[in-house]
């Protein structure tokens, strides 16, 4: 099954382009940034979440927090609303 994709950001900072995604796949949600250079090389993380402490810390250990912050802020609303309606 592939995952849908629930919200996506590009931000592009000095000589990098960071692609930050919400994806959701079956009842899971899953965060993930991409990370692409100048030269074309490119790294991507994906961390599952399982509460809103681990959506958390992924986004505030990233070291461009500060410049991704508006967009980590749409996904952590939409990962606080994923948990709000499992527990209803």
């Amino acid at each position: 099954m592939n995952p849908d994709i629930k919200y996506q950001a590009v931000k592009r900072l000095s000589k990098e382009c960071i692609t930050l995604r919400l994806l959701q796949q079956g009842e899971g949600l899953i965060v993930e940034r991409e990370s692409v250079q100048a030269d074309g090389s490119s790294q991507t993380q994906a961390l599952p979440i399982f509460c809103l402490a681990g959506a958390r810390f992924f986004m505030e250990a990233d070291p461009y927090y500060l410049d991704l912050k508006q967009a980590y802020g749409q996904i952590y609303e939409r990962v606080q609303r994923h948990f709000q309606a499992r527990e209803s």
